[in-house]
């Protein structure tokens, strides 16, 4: 995992970040800092959350706005990951999680997308 994290002010800075209440802010700054790997997928966002004193909710809320995409197996990915981080090539460690990778797709704005593949975000929202 990378030392070194970035964020792109066209992402913290729009208004569908800043209209995100603050905890879920926090929340993002925090996994994207301390939980990402260097695809930007988290293997473990609700211990993030919960070791933050933050629920359920708060991630709930930055999947609802677009900002986490989520996984059937709980994980999630930034969505803005390749907006936000350049990581050199000879710096990078692929993702292990190479089952939720390759349900990714990178679309021209370099956000990701999840292919489709029928997944909705509905069983993680309510777990």
């Amino acid at each position: 995992m990378a030392k070194k994290r970035m964020f792109s002010p066209e992402v913290i800075g729009s208004d569908a970040f800043i209209s995100l209440p603050f905890p879920a802010q926090s929340l993002y700054f925090h996994l994207n800092l301390e939980g990402a790997d260097d695809d930007g997928i988290i293997g473990a966002p609700i211990r993030i959350t919960q070791s933050l004193g933050l629920t359920r909710k708060d991630l709930n809320d930055l999947i609802e706005a677009r900002f986490l995409l989520a996984f059937p197996s709980g994980r999630v990915v930034v969505k803005h990951w390749l907006i936000n981080n350049a990581i050199k090539r000879d710096r990078y460690t692929p993702s292990t999680f190479t089952e939720e990778r390759a349900l990714l797709r990178v679309k021209p704005n370099r956000a990701y997308t999840l292919k489709d593949t029928g997944i909705t975000i509905d069983a993680f929202l309510q777990g």
